[in-house]
């Protein structure tokens, strides 16, 4: 009997294992979606959003730029939102990010979601624990291929 036990574990762990790497394949896959510059439209301002996603150390975790051409918590003065995070097991971006007004000087925390619209080529921020209407990001720069 444990021998049976045994050879249990290990059948259910080799057939676990095509579907992990089957799933991280998905996640790096999305990883390289997000990663681009992108535009916006802040829907209760009009103002311009740029929206940079890179991962500079080719580890995974997505350096976040997102920049404003005027926000109404800055005093309606230029601002940015800064954060870092990776790509969840759901496909979308978690990240905890500051908003800095460039001329106050003030610094918030935001905790920001985003979620991939692969089909469309866009991204949806949305702003958690707000009442604030998502931003639709639409890819401005190229699909990266080959790396």
């Amino acid at each position: 009997m444990k021998g049976f036990s045994k050879m249990a574990v290990i059948v259910v762990v080799m057939a676990l294992l095509p579907t992990a790497s089957m799933a991280r394949a998905n996640i790096d896959a999305i990883t390289q979606f997000f990663i681009g510059f992108w535009e916006g439209v802040d829907r209760i301002d009009g103002s311009k959003r740029s929206l940079s996603i890179s991962d500079h150390d080719g580890d995974g975790v997505l350096e976040i730029v997102s920049r404003d051409s005027f926000l109404i918590l800055c005093n309606d003065e230029f601002g940015h939102l800064m954060g870092r995070a990776r790509v969840g097991d759901d496909g979308k971006i978690r990240s905890e990010q500051t908003l800095t007004c460039f001329t106050t000087g003030a610094a918030l925390p935001a905790q920001v979601t985003m979620v991939p619209i692969i089909k469309d080529n866009i991204i949806v921020e949305t702003f958690d624990n707000q009442n604030l209407p998502p931003t639709v990001f639409h890819r401005v720069s190229p699909i990266r291929t080959g790396l």
